[in-house]
């Protein structure tokens, strides 16, 4: 939508037209920002490797759980994985909400 302005503008299109079209991915990075999607879906896959590599190791008894305790180590380092999960949602929000405050 953003490269369609310079050929309005340039072909005499009517200048509301020309502002509405630009407009259009003003307000759609603004509404990106204020969710925070992008970083929001990079934090979430990254947990959900985190998982698959402990549930991996866990099945295959590699790494950690060669020794004995398997079921127990699985879910500490689970709890800590989303637990890492949780605090760093929780620090991102807390700082959006006072970025939001100095504007």
């Amino acid at each position: 939508m953003g490269a369609a302005v310079p050929v309005l503008a340039a072909s005499g299109v009517i200048g509301w037209v020309t502002a509405a079209v630009a407009a259009v991915p003003v307000v759609a990075e603004g509404i990106q920002q204020l969710f925070q999607w992008h970083s929001t879906w990079l934090r979430c896959r990254s947990t959900a490797e985190a998982l698959k590599v402990e549930n991996f190791l866990y099945m295959t008894d590699a790494g950690h759980y060669a020794d004995g305790g398997r079921s127990t180590l699985l879910a500490e380092r689970i709890a800590a994985i989303t637990g890492k999960e949780t605090d760093d949602w929780a620090e991102s929000s807390k700082s959006e909400v006072e970025k939001q405050k100095k504007s």
